[in-house]
């Protein structure tokens, strides 16, 4: 062959190669380089509406370009997007008439994927919208109670102040729901009187949100203010400042005793909680439960200063067939603000703890294997239980409260016949979901003999809400699962993966077999083994170039042999943004996992800063990285998202090679002196059949 020849082909092929990438071309390309970027929601305002009714609902968060549908996954409510960025999408929610009030659970589709869950509540009150100005004393805005406000603080310096009356004597609460409705918030919440004194102020009483509950002594106006916490953890960023305010009589569940319950078995339950009302329809799934004739009402008062706590008796029974696990007591009420209480059905009989038993001469024998439901009634209070064990046994204690609901923060002490001390423990430190902050202790008694388990609380408190399961029996080898992630988006022609964890209970060392399915058309999992040595693994799909785009949801599934016979397993998925408990959170619980399949991405944008300053009449420069796929080397448009008005890009240009883009911006003189959270690049390519954008992660803006 001629060296003219071997030329000419040279030059071909490096024509070929500059030539920019199809989309849905294949192309062996690391997988770490460009980023694949997945739609986040984080706020909703507002975070609810009343059946029967039409409304405008704004969505903020990132990557939402395209947005192609909303999926409520419920028949109650309709939603069309009407206009979309890469920061918001604005929305029309149509709320069908006659929708049952209570929490419903939304994501957006977009071409990049699902997005993650948000939380929107359906409710018969009356539902209004925080209106701004509404942060001078002088000028609050007027609402009438019973009343669901949502609102959004503009910055982290607002206020947001509104206006109610009441009559001498009447009692409501003020309950701030922002981490129960999965926002991002950490607020606080004060009553003031009509001039501006402050009468109550909380911080956070569940999870971090606040409530106030008042018995107002005058007649008069009152004011109630909603701020962001004096000293934030980590920063907050002003547009997700939302948050829904409920004013009114709205019933608080606080407690259930006991709570744990056997199959087949009669159901009596004492409930605590705040305006409650013998006339409450109660639920539980399994069983019929209704409100016991010898209901009681209790620690009621009218004073100002203490709460009101009723306490409710409830009667049923428990279906024979009910499988064992988490169940929830319901109050169904037309605020639908009212969370449930947790319940368990237990493997084991049941008993309840009978005081006095706080020592080692007075303690309560119990069975194992069996379950003994208790409260630490007071301060210092202690627990004390003894049993009997063999030689060699192999024994678990469990203690269920905290993931109940239960205020207890328990720890377990093991002690022998002599009162010499053998184990302790205060957290598992093992959940599908995370840190499980309730103990577990297993131990082998070398002895046969009399010993003791001593239960109390970690801070030394107690009272009515201080309640708690104890279960002892004998060692029980098994798993569960848990995903990383709840989504997952696998580029046509790539791959992707899902991290598995494995929580291994009582000393369980053998094999799992991982799967998924179903799956996308043309997408294939790797099969994943866990050994016994191993926490997690990475369960890996890869897609075909041609694999058909879009979602399908999967379950996650786990196999393991346990004495000579399998085991199968569900992963569970973290769709919460926000883990917590209390009053009004609702804990999602789910095992789909969602696969989708999607355009692999040609570039992608990092930001160099995470904060830019501007001064009015000036410039400011900083960099933003390009990460291109191998071969890809069309230009790159720039522009603004929430930019303010007076600033603008002034030029651009990129620099290293075509690795970095040198963005200018100029705020003019006129400019507003203003911080904006979330200003984003957006880089565009149009060149030929390719026409695809991408943003950085945002960044702070503030113009001086």
């Amino acid at each position: 062959m001629t060296r003219n020849l071997w030329l000419s082909l040279l030059l071909l092929w490096l024509s070929f190669a500059a030539r920019p990438l199809h989309p849905s071309q294949e192309d062996d390309i690391p997988s770490a380089t460009p980023a694949q970027r997945s739609p986040q929601i984080l706020s909703v305002l507002p975070m609810g509406g009343r059946p029967g009714s039409v409304m405008e609902v704004d969505v903020r968060g990132d990557f939402l370009e395209g947005a192609e549908r909303v999926d409520f996954g419920d028949q109650d409510i309709k939603a069309w997007i009407k206009r979309v960025s890469f920061t918001r999408i604005d929305m029309e929610v149509d709320i069908r008439s006659g929708a049952e009030p209570g929490p419903r659970f939304f994501r957006v589709i977009t071409p990049r994927g699902p997005s993650n869950l948000l939380l929107f509540r359906v409710s018969e009150w009356k539902c209004v919208a925080e209106s701004e100005p509404n942060d001078d004393l002088q000028a609050p805005q007027v609402i009438d109670w019973p009343v669901l406000v949502s609102g959004r603080l503009l910055t982290p310096r607002d206020v947001d102040l509104f206006r109610i009356g009441a009559k001498a004597g009447q009692r409501i609460n003020l309950n701030l729901f922002a981490a129960r409705n999965w926002s991002g918030a950490d607020l606080s919440l004060a009553l003031l009187d009509g001039r501006g004194h402050t009468l109550r102020q909380d911080e956070g009483r569940f999870t971090w949100d606040p409530y106030i509950e008042f018995t107002f002594p005058r007649d008069g106006d009152y004011l109630v203010a909603v701020t962001l916490t004096r000293m934030p953890a980590g920063g907050q960023s002003s547009t997700h400042l939302v948050y829904q305010l409920a004013i009114g009589q709205l019933p608080v569940l606080l407690s259930v005793f006991p709570i744990c319950l056997s199959a087949g078995l009669p159901v009596s339950l004492q409930v605590r909680g705040e305006f409650l009302s013998p006339e409450g329809i109660w639920t539980l799934p399994g069983a019929s439960v209704a409100v016991a004739r010898e209901s009681s009402i209790g620690e009621k008062t009218s004073s100002v200063s203490t709460s009101g706590a009723v306490t409710l008796g409830l009667s049923g029974r428990l279906a024979p067939d009910a499988p064992p696990g988490i169940r929830h007591l319901q109050l169904k009420h037309e605020s639908g603000l009212v969370a449930p209480l947790a319940l368990l059905v237990g493997e084991y009989p049941a008993t309840t703890e009978g005081e006095k038993n706080d020592d080692l001469s007075s303690a309560q024998p119990i069975s194992i294997p069996g379950t003994v439901n208790g409260r630490i009634d007071h301060n210092w209070d202690e627990d004390m239980f003894k049993f009997h064990a063999g030689q060699n046994d192999v024994l678990v204690f469990d203690v269920d409260a905290e993931r109940l609901g239960s205020r207890l923060d328990a720890r377990l002490t093991l002690i022998d016949a002599a009162g010499k001390t053998l184990a302790s423990n205060d957290d598992a430190k093992e959940s599908e979901s995370g840190r499980n902050w309730d103990p577990k202790l297993e131990y082998t008694f070398k002895e046969a003999g009399t010993y003791f388990i001593k239960l109390f609380s970690q801070q030394r408190r107690g009272g009515a809400d201080y309640v708690y399961a104890l279960t002892a029996r004998p060692r029980v080898p098994g798993f569960s699962l848990s995903l990383g992630a709840e989504r997952l988006s696998v580029p046509r022609g790539g791959k992707a993966s899902f991290t598995v964890n494995v929580r291994r209970e009582d000393g369980y060392q053998g094999e799992i077999s991982v799967g998924i399915a179903p799956l996308p058309a043309g997408v294939k999992a790797n099969p994943l083994l866990l050994k016994g040595d191993q926490s997690s693994g990475k369960l890996e799909l890869r897609a075909e170039p041609e694999a058909q785009l879009g979602v399908v949801v999967g379950k996650v599934e786990g196999k393991g042999i346990v004495d000579g016979r399998e085991i199968c397993r569900m992963a569970s998925v973290p769709a919460a943004r926000i883990v917590g408990s209390g009053p009004g959170f609702v804990n999602y619980r789910s095992t789909d996992a969602l696969v989708s399949v999607v355009e692999p991405a040609l570039f992608s944008l990092e930001s160099a800063a995470s904060e830019v300053f501007l001064v009015r009449g000036g410039s400011s420069e900083f960099g933003i990285k390009l990460v291109r796929r191998p071969r890809f080397d069309a230009p790159l448009e720039f522009f603004l998202e929430n930019s303010p008005d007076g600033v603008t890009l002034e030029k651009v240009e990129v620099v290293d090679q075509g690795h970095m883009a040198r963005l200018t911006l100029r705020a003019a003189d006129s400019a507003a002196v203003v911080r904006v959270p979330d200003l984003v690049v957006i880089g565009k390519v149009n060149s030929g059949e390719v026409r695809r954008s991408e943003a950085a992660p945002r960044v702070s803006l503030q113009v001086d």
